[in-house]
């Protein structure tokens, strides 16, 4: 970093829970930033217990012009509060753009915020950009890349795919698209991720730009990450989570006045169609539950379900691995 000050255009905002032997890694990546403009660090450490919090006050004293940490004596996740990043850090964010990591991930590219940042002020109809990235798996890294060079991302592409559809450790958007927003809603603020609704809001505010570079490196089900945990939960906590999730999106179907709807009811199909799949011993209590998405399945999907139902999985899993590229398709 080659300037510091108390107008940063950038705040980079993290979130860290029992991190410790992923914080010195996410930090180091901040740090290595080369701009011609300020940023700061804002990171919230939801009381951990085994030496993340420790890590982070080292960092701190080094930096204390940058860093500002965020502490708390007692866990809030495990006391059902959310949005870590929407309570705690965004309202101490001054940037005019804000730059998200998890403390489990980290940046590999010192001009990472440069290059965004040289983007969006050149685009200001642009309101948010994202990066190719590394993802890392306990088996070892993977080659992934949702497109094969620069461009302006499709919004349908944004909805459809996901909170996977990149790499939340990638994003940098404008603070006024979430931050200062009016009408971002309720069920976006309650669902329980909090990167699938930012990058939809996103993409119905302006346009989203994607560059191939590869800034960033993801831990997928690493040690306390959002991947390992939403695999633990058992199936009342992932129907609640889903139910948040289908809500947020039916609101995002009304904001954007039902233009993508298709997508939205997609994605819809996608998501519970999964549940459905991962947990078919439950199928009743799904169904209870989601009769709402029942009509955004497409044929396919239906006759899946019905086997399903009927406990006849194996041609379930006969149908997808014999076609798997068509598994989804209308």
């Amino acid at each position: 970093m080659d300037k510091i000050s108390n107008n940063p255009l950038v705040s980079i905002c993290s979130i860290t829970y029992n991190h410790a032997q992923y914080i010195r890694q996410c930090m180091e990546g901040f740090l290595m930033q080369k701009t011609n403009f300020p940023i700061e660090i804002i990171i919230n450490d939801d009381a951990s217990t085994d030496g993340t919090t420790d890590i982070i006050k080292e960092y701190a004293a080094k930096r204390p012009d940058i860093i500002k940490p965020i502490y708390h004596e007692e866990n809030l996740y495990s006391k059902g509060v959310r949005g870590m990043l929407r309570n705690f850090c965004f309202p101490l964010a001054k940037g005019k753009y804000i730059a998200l990591c998890e403390g489990d991930d980290y940046w590999i590219d010192p001009l990472k915020l440069q290059k965004q940042v040289d983007f969006m002020e050149a685009n200001p109809d642009y309101t948010m950009c994202c990066t190719n990235a590394v993802i890392q798996t306990v088996e070892g890294n993977e080659e992934w890349c949702r497109y094969p060079a620069d461009q302006t991302v499709p919004t349908e592409d944004v909805i459809t795919h996901g909170g996977l559809f990149v790499q939340t450790a990638t994003l940098l958007f404008r603070r006024e698209v979430l931050i200062e927003a009016t009408d971002y809603p309720e069920s976006a603020k309650k669902c329980h991720v909090g990167d699938f609704p930012l990058q939809i809001y996103a993409a119905l505010k302006g346009k989203v730009y994607w560059f191939v570079d590869k800034t960033a490196t993801y831990r997928y089900m690493g040690t306390n990450s959002w991947t390992s945990s939403f695999k633990k939960q058992d199936i009342g906590k992932k129907i609640c989570n889903m139910r948040s999730e289908i809500d947020m999106l039916k609101d995002m179907d009304l904001l954007s006045n039902r233009k993508y709807t298709n997508a939205f009811k997609r994605i819809q199909a996608k998501l519970i169609y999964y549940l459905f799949y991962d947990h078919h011993s439950d199928f009743k209590l799904i169904e209870e539950n989601f009769q709402d998405v029942f009509p955004c399945f497409n044929k396919k999907q239906r006759t899946d379900l019905f086997f399903m139902k009927h406990h006849c999985m194996w041609l379930v899993w006969l149908r997808k691995y014999s076609n798997p590229r068509k598994w989804f398709e209308k």
